[in-house]
């Protein structure tokens, strides 16, 4: 860039910083592009992979293993009271 300045001149200066502004505004529009097209994706990923778990698991699932959990933490509490005896 030191070397351009020098051979072109200040008229070769504001067409790079005129390239470099409409290069940063191509960069930032496929950014953005990127960015809706991930969000759309992820999106509807998200909306077939509920459904998906919704049907292959049904809610007697969900009840054991919120048993399972409360079982595992009464058991916790239960060895923490003991330790602190």
């Amino acid at each position: 860039m030191i070397a351009a300045r020098t051979i072109g001149g200040p008229a070769y200066l504001e067409m790079i910083e005129e390239m470099d502004k409409e290069l940063t505004k191509v960069i930032d529009d496929f950014d953005h592009a990127v960015g809706v097209e991930a969000l759309h994706l992820a999106n509807e990923t998200s909306s077939k992979l509920s459904f998906l778990d919704l049907s292959i698991v049904g809610p007697q699932w969900f009840d054991a293993e919120r048993a399972e959990q409360e079982r595992v933490e009464r058991e916790r509490v239960g060895r923490e009271r003991v330790e602190q005896e």
